[in-house]
């Protein structure tokens, strides 16, 4: 298969939307983003959401919403992350990634109970703007009963496990590269050469995408960097290297 890309907005700040959302007009470029359904909840780490007319506009412009639950919540307690990936976190340093996700779990061991309330509501307050068959689990969070109510409603399941995709990869458990604050342009550069050389997948993830980090949040992508990164994308997909693909485009 020729290499696939895929752009993904976990969580769908207010901030990202507004800054990503003319730069992916500008390039003609197509992305997905996962959006918390319940809109009681304006924020996630102080960091405000988009609302249902934000959504509206993010469909209108032709890209893809995906499920990122009902309230950001966790979704599994027996597999946060792979033993695979676990190690190969550990061998690039992650060490802050690592924490983040561990915490995450332990503070919400709870919510796994509600599985499946969070993952077919959300599917339904969505669909009243538009059809959903992506879900993005939360904290990368997920076990056999997450993966079981998943299949009944999604055609795909992000996780947050590291790596890239293939035909042969399972389309509940696809693996991604997150952006942090640390991400330099030569990283994502291999992903890219990695991925082109593989004839593979990759799935890029985004988080807070502006001018200034003011609450030196850990998965932020600096505004200037990311438009250089689509021009990248852009020149690659205009010479027929790669291909741009919303998640709902290949599921």
């Amino acid at each position: 298969m020729k290499p696939i890309i895929t752009l993904e907005f976990d969580d769908s700040f207010k901030e990202t939307v507004k800054n990503v959302l003319p730069l992916l007009k500008k390039y003609n470029l197509k992305a997905t983003f996962a959006v918390i359904a319940n809109p009681g909840i304006k924020e996630i780490d102080g960091i405000n959401l988009i609302s249902k007319e934000e959504i509206k506009k993010i469909v209108a412009e032709g890209h893809e919403i995906a499920s990122h639950t009902l309230n950001h919540s966790v979704l599994g307690k027996k597999k946060i992350i792979s033993l695979r990936n676990l190690k190969n976190l550990i061998q690039v340093k992650n060490i802050n990634y690592l924490k983040k996700i561990f915490l995450f779990r332990k503070n919400n061991k709870q919510v796994n109970k509600n599985s499946e309330e969070e993952i077919k509501e959300s599917q339904k307050n969505l669909e009243k703007i538009s059809p959903v068959s992506s879900i993005t689990y939360p904290g990368g969070a997920y076990d056999k009963k997450t993966l079981q109510i998943v299949k009944r409603f999604y055609s795909s399941g992000r996780t947050v496990d590291r790596g890239l995709n293939s035909p042969k990869s399972n389309k509940y458990q696809l693996k991604a590269m997150l952006w942090d604050k640390k991400t330099s342009k030569e990283e994502s550069s291999k992903w890219i050469k990695k991925t082109i050389k593989e004839k593979k997948w990759l799935i890029e993830v985004f988080h807070l995408v502006a001018e200034n980090n003011k609450k030196n949040y850990e998965y932020f992508t600096n505004l200037k960097i990311f438009e250089e990164h689509l021009k990248i994308l852009r020149r690659l997909k205009d010479k027929g290297i790669i291909e741009i693909k919303k998640r709902n485009e290949i599921y």
